[in-house]
């Protein structure tokens, strides 16, 4: 028992009934109400004829009585008087107890958090459907791209390049139709990937892509959201290399580089097609850490250092580039196996 003053315990039991304000029931075993108490009016117990049977008045326990020995609850049911309510009920030897404790609030707050996740969910389907259109633009001609405004963006966000090895030399050992195909199929499993975590695709070459993380909606800072994606975008690709390895196949690696800071994106009206634009020094040390990236490793700059290890990564530090100090390395290395 927590050795807690009366006092303390009193002003804690005030708070709970004005919070929960609490109701209860008691029902004999053969159905009848023979007390009440509490809150009835707040969840429309008021009025109960003690001649009747409880399910006729309480169309909620209809089924449910008599109770056996365990008791159990029923979460955020709505009551008649609109109310919701956490409902328990707890067999006794000679009668069923009933009690009812406010949930409207969390109701509102779960229901409220239902509603923006499914605005998320629209957000990222209108945003993966743009994806569809085309692997090299992020727009169709005068499309609007989530989360962009005309006159452009700027904020915070974390980049993600992603770069398939040696593709020039493989591009000579098979044929054309096999070698698109297959970078095809890379690809799209790596945009919808991108799509489901919130990220928007700026630039889809034959190597490499490049997205941006902070522009939609979520409940994940951008680093922790870009390194999810780089994880499961590399074990994606090693996976289609597993079930796709034949002699006429095309079969790449994968590196990434991910950075964080200051990013400027912004739409670019071409003749026939808009093209989204991105710049500033994330988008360029991304590229630059895809580069020196070996296959299946990302490489990170300090900012996405703790989404990473959110995601459950280990990271080591990494001295990417040969002008850099192995004592100052600002840079880290995660090694998915």
């Amino acid at each position: 028992m927590l050795d807690i003053p009366e006092l303390m315990l009193a002003y804690i039991q005030a708070l709970a009934i004005d919070r929960l304000a609490p109701a209860y029931l008691r029902i004999s075993k053969d159905g009848f109400p023979t007390s009440c108490g509490g809150n009835r009016a707040a969840y429309g117990l008021e009025g109960l004829d003690r001649s009747a049977r409880i399910e006729k008045q309480v169309y909620l326990l209809e089924g449910l009585l008599p109770l056996e020995s365990r008791p159990f609850s029923l979460s955020s049911v709505r009551t008649t008087s609109g109310r919701y309510a956490d409902i328990h009920l707890i067999p006794a030897a000679d009668a069923d107890w009933i009690l009812f404790l406010d949930a409207t609030i969390e109701h509102r707050w779960m229901e409220s958090a239902q509603q923006k996740e499914n605005e998320l969910i629209l957000l990222r389907q209108a945003h993966s459907k743009l994806l569809d259109r085309s692997l090299c633009e992020s727009a169709a001609a005068g499309a609007h791209v989530p989360g962009i405004r005309e006159g452009g963006e700027r904020g915070e966000g974390a980049v993600l390049c992603a770069g398939l090895q040696e593709i020039g030399a493989r591009s000579l050992q098979v044929l054309p139709e096999a070698l698109f195909e297959r970078i095809g199929l890379h690809w799209r499993a790596g945009l919808h990937i991108i799509a489901a975590r919130a990220g928007t695709v700026v630039t889809v070459t034959g190597s490499d892509m490049v997205a941006v993380f902070g522009l939609l909606p979520s409940t994940e800072p951008p680093p922790q959201l870009a390194a999810r994606a780089a994880e499961q975008i590399i074990g994606v690709i090693k996976k289609l290399n597993e079930n796709g390895q034949t002699p006429n196949t095309a079969v790449f690696q994968v590196g990434i580089g991910l950075a964080a800071g200051t990013v400027s994106l912004g739409l670019l009206d071409n003749v026939r097609r808009r093209i989204l634009l991105a710049t500033g020094p994330p988008v360029d040390l991304a590229r630059k850490l895809q580069s020196h990236a070996r296959a299946n490793e990302i490489l990170l700059d300090g900012g996405c250092l703790d989404g990473a290890r959110n995601c459950g990564l280990a990271c080591d530090p990494a001295t990417p580039f040969a002008d850099e100090a192995p004592a100052k390395a600002r840079f880290f290395s995660c090694r998915i196996e």
